[in-house]
């Protein structure tokens, strides 16, 4: 057994300011007229790894499909996505989460895996954004939303 003072913290760690980094990432997603949120579902991460494909037009990203990302998502990582279409509340907010498919699309992903050290946080792997919608404050909102 460790001595006491080498032993890992069992302490939650806290986060200052996580009240005001939501704020800030609602506020972009509003401007860029998107909904940001986990993806959570097998065709959201269908339409993730298209969307991967169709940003880098190349094969290096085939390691990135859609059975990667669900076991990234439930293994805890971070795997989120910026929607718009009509159910889109425009003000960033998840109203628009329970519509019906089809009527939204997906026009951002962000990707991350968590390191095996805590102070080290997360591993931001990827994020991107659908063709013709680089200067739309997407990145922004999903790099917000990933703090």
């Amino acid at each position: 057994m460790l001595p006491a003072d080498d032993r890992p913290s069992t302490s939650p760690i806290r986060i200052d300011g996580v009240e005001r980094w939501a704020a800030d990432a609602t506020a972009a997603a509003g401007r860029a007229r998107v909904v940001v949120g986990g993806l959570e579902t097998s065709a959201e991460m269908a339409e993730a790894a298209q969307l991967v494909k169709r940003v880098w037009r190349s094969q290096d990203t085939s390691a990135l499909e859609a059975n990667l990302l669900r076991a990234l998502e439930h293994t805890g990582n971070f795997v989120a996505g910026a929607f718009e279409g009509s159910e889109s509340a425009g003000d960033g907010t998840p109203e628009g989460r329970a519509a019906p498919a089809g009527r939204r699309s997906l026009v951002g992903l962000s990707v991350g895996f968590l390191t095996a050290t805590p102070e080290h946080g997360l591993h931001s792997h990827i994020t991107c954004t659908a063709p013709g919608r680089g200067d739309a404050g997407l990145g922004t909102a999903l790099k917000l939303y990933q703090r």
